[in-house]
């Protein structure tokens, strides 16, 4: 399947934004460990998650282990050979944790402890002295595609992706370093972002008093022009409409908005020279619109609250609610699909799918889910995020041609997703 890189924003809600444009400094989720938080030596020459899921650290002045919460060292009084710990690895037939040491002598685990190996012993990789060379070919490719925000001056000794794909950076001297989600950039707002759509130039934002923001990047930050338009209201959901060169803005209880951009726009900070956003008079104008999306043929769906979904055609409307098949009329999210099904999401049912002019019901689990958000992937699969109890944690479900056709995968951690960036 293919790998998909989003940037993050992380919706917060702070002071109103200044009608000049700002530029946001982007942050990553990473974290370094040091003495105060329990590593008894900064300088790291190796590095190794066992099969259990222990992070192993080699220092000069002993092993450490790493479970997540505390540090617990491993020094010759514990029967390694010696402290200085330059070389880790694990014998995949035993599991066994071999350690190889500055002076060139080696030890592995036996029991809670360790234990000196002999010369002749077999092992992992071949005994050798002095400190090992770095990876430069590894680490300047994770410096090149990461960027990590280390501290001025850090040298970097030597690095490990764990099982979760979370980057473990040891360091000459300014100890170990952890890099979580790395694909993904985190850009606060100083507004209350309630709304994004659109790719590469044409990212718009909205906000919940009902402000809408053209988004771009600035020399590495992300920034936003003053307001395009201003509506009396929140804003909900964006669908810029490139080949006409309109936004269609969905609200909270004021209904559905248009506005038309001039053909011609490359400068990010221009106001758009058409119109002002404008109430659409063919939809009830208290309408609560949850999402929006265009299917193949142009056509635009609107996901509401209390409403069901309509179908907006140049031709005609198209209203779908319960009577028409819908699980409930409150619906979050809407997928067209690349082999022309429809599909839509709800909360405390599950999915319903239209598909040549008939619904189809997935309740997934007894007593339906809460779904939020619906995605497809290259290999037309449909993947379901729902919420769950913990915030943020969501449940991720797979329908495709495969067998079992629904996969129920664990419950992993998400936030607001933007922007495809590219595959891998």
């Amino acid at each position: 399947m293919r790998c998909l890189r989003f940037f993050l924003l992380l919706l917060l809600e702070c002071v109103p934004l200044a009608s000049a444009v700002r530029a946001q400094a982007p942050q990553q989720f990473l974290k370094q460990f040091g003495t105060a938080e329990g590593l008894p030596q900064p300088f790291i020459y190796a590095l190794h998650q066992d099969r259990a899921g222990y992070l192993w650290i080699g220092t000069g002045e002993g092993l450490v282990r790493f479970d997540g919460t505390t540090f617990q060292a491993f020094t010759t009084k514990e029967g390694l050979a010696e402290n200085f710990v330059t070389q880790l690895a694990e014998d995949p037939k035993t599991g066994q944790l071999w350690v190889g040491h500055y002076q060139g002598g080696r030890s592995h685990s036996k029991g809670a402890g360790f234990s000196a190996a002999p010369k002749t012993a077999r092992g992992p990789f071949r005994a050798q002295s002095g400190l090992p060379i770095p990876d430069s070919s590894q680490l300047g490719a994770f410096k090149r595609r990461y960027h990590p925000a280390l501290a001025s001056g850090t040298a970097i000794s030597c690095l490990l992706r764990d099982q979760e794909g979370t980057f473990w950076i040891g360091t000459s001297g300014q100890g170990l370093w952890r890099l979580v989600d790395a694909h993904v950039t985190l850009f606060p707002s100083a507004t209350r972002l309630t709304a994004l759509g659109g790719t590469g130039r044409q990212v718009l934002a909205g906000t919940a008093t009902g402000k809408l923001l053209r988004v771009y990047q600035q020399k590495g930050r992300l920034a936003w022009s003053p307001a395009l338009s201003v509506i009396p209201g929140s804003i909900t959901s964006l669908l810029p409409l490139l080949s006409s060169n309109r936004v269609v803005v969905g609200t909270d209880a004021i209904g559905v908005w248009q506005q038309t951009f001039p053909r011609e726009q490359h400068s990010v900070a221009l106001a758009p020279a058409s119109d002002a956003l404008t109430k659409t008079s063919s939809f009830p104008p208290d309408l609560h619109v949850t999402t929006l999306a265009r299917d193949a043929a142009q056509a635009l769906w609107i996901g509401t609250i209390g409403e069901g979904v309509f179908r907006v055609t140049k031709d005609e409307t198209q209203h779908y609610t319960t009577a028409s098949g819908l699980l409930q009329n409150d619906v979050y999210a809407i997928l067209p699909d690349h082999q022309g099904r429809v599909w839509f999401a709800t909360h405390g049912t599950g999915l319903a799918v239209l598909e040549k002019g008939r619904f189809t019901v997935h309740r997934l689990v007894p007593g339906g889910i809460d779904a939020t958000t619906l995605a497809e992937d290259a290999a037309g699969r449909v993947w379901l995020a729902r919420k769950a109890t913990d915030y943020f944690a969501t449940r991720i479900i797979s329908f495709g041609n495969s067998q079992p056709p629904i996969v129920v995968l664990p419950a992993t951690t998400a936030m607001a997703w933007f922007q495809h960036r590219e595959a891998c």
